[in-house]
């Protein structure tokens, strides 16, 4: 049987689970921020900026075209190969040993650097990432020292210049806390939002009348309603008794004699009427009738234990 799940019952099913789906967005924002903190390392990143100089003297100043301009930005896509050639990244590990004596095999620096370019312009940056801040300024600009070397002994009549030379940077680039912590909580949302529709498929009891008469086609018979405290009080009380509290014996105390009286006379009090908080009577010894006449009358040791079992329960409720 193909089960189909509407809008609105996915919108009862959150609200049945929304403490499930909230826990596990915490906990998916948690185990990210831990992680981020603990468990992976910041990089820090340098560039230094170069640009591609053409000279040209006398009218071929003068007479620059556009065309040249463009061969110089489509030459920055060969310039791009160059730097992360063996030829520049050996020269700048050797560098690096004798210069500061940093070991740096050509591997790595080819994954520490990347070259980038802004869109129709003859500049360009080389960045260089790494767990030390120090080790990734040295490493932007040596490359970018031996790269203009190179590149100026290449081509000529092209100048590579350095712009602006790397800073040490502080700040580290990766990871992002916000970033990350903003994906845990989506990514633990989402799979509560899931696990709480598993668990609603998986959950066979009947949940509606409508699934009887008009799924499964067949008549209701009976419907048991829920029940509060107070009803599961009552019900209780009912069965102390064996019938409803208005229709429960009455229960007898004694009320204490007057002057003119020469017997105290028993009052009849109905279950209902009787105030929980009402203070047990104590009475002297002489206005109070002895546990042998109280004892002596029929039933009134059951009236007695019932009296005490129904307030008991009227406390309770």
């Amino acid at each position: 049987m193909e089960e189909t799940v509407s809008l609105e019952e996915v919108l009862n099913i959150i609200k049945k689970r929304i403490a499930l789906i909230v826990m596990l967005g915490i906990v998916g924002l948690g185990v990210t921020l831990v992680t981020t903190v603990f468990f992976i390392k910041p990089e820090y990143a340098s560039k230094t900026e170069l640009i591609v100089v053409t000279d040209q003297r006398g009218e071929q100043a003068n007479n620059s075209t556009q065309s040249e301009i463009n061969g110089n930005v489509l030459l920055i896509n060969t310039y791009k190969d160059l730097i992360k050639s063996s030829t520049v990244l050996e020269e700048v590990s050797e560098r690096l040993v004798q210069e500061a004596g940093i070991q740096l095999p050509v591997g790595t620096l080819n994954q520490m650097i990347a070259v980038t370019q802004t869109q129709n312009s003859q500049m360009f940056d080389i960045s260089a990432k790494s767990p030390s801040a120090e080790v990734a300024e040295k490493v932007a600009n040596e490359t970018a020292n031996v790269f203009s070397e190179k590149a100026t002994a290449m081509w000529k009549g092209s100048t590579v210049s350095i712009i602006s030379k790397a800073m040490k940077n502080e700040t580290p680039v990766s990871p992002n806390l916000k970033l990350n912590a903003a994906i845990g909580l989506v990514a633990g949302l989402l799979i509560g939002l899931g696990l709480a529709l598993v668990l609603e498929l998986l959950d066979k009891t009947l949940k509606d009348s409508k699934f009887i008469t008009e799924t499964l086609g067949l008549p209701l018979l009976a419907e048991v309603s829920k029940m509060g405290p107070r009803e599961i009080k009552a019900t209780q009380l009912e069965a102390v008794f064996g019938e409803t509290a208005e229709a429960a014996p009455p229960v007898y105390k004694h009320v204490k004699r007057s002057k003119d009286e020469s017997e105290p006379t028993p009052q009849a009090v109905h279950p209902a009427e009787t105030r929980v908080d009402e203070p047990k009577p104590v009475f002297p010894h002489h206005d109070s009738v002895t546990s042998q006449d109280t004892t002596s009358e029929p039933g009134s040791h059951d009236i007695g234990h019932l009296q005490r079992r129904a307030k008991r329960e009227r406390n309770r409720v």
